[in-house]
């Protein structure tokens, strides 16, 4: 029933009014389409912000670590050689 009526209402609409439908919708999912383009492009913004602080955060951890090996040679450097002072006196 519901389909008849649509019918003849597509047929009642002058060409122009069914050619402004038809160009609004399309200027609709247009509009659409760039509001996700947009929302991409920001999101792959952030991303690539995210992965800059990583890589700096990574670059500090690796910096801190290999201080922390070079202080913990200095004592294992410091203790062989109080080992041997005192085996020797």
């Amino acid at each position: 029933m519901g389909l008849a009526w649509e019918g003849l209402i597509l047929a009642a609409m002058p060409p122009l009014l069914l050619s402004a439908l038809v160009t609004g919708g399309i200027t609709i999912v247009t509009a659409a389409l760039g509001a996700i383009w947009l929302e991409i492009k920001a999101s792959r913004r952030e991303l690539r912000e995210d992965m800059k602080e990583m890589r700096d955060d990574m670059r500090e951890m690796r910096a801190e670590y290999r201080s922390g090996i070079q202080a913990l040679g200095e004592k294992v450097d410091r203790l062989v050689a109080s080992l041997l002072t005192t085996k020797h006196s």
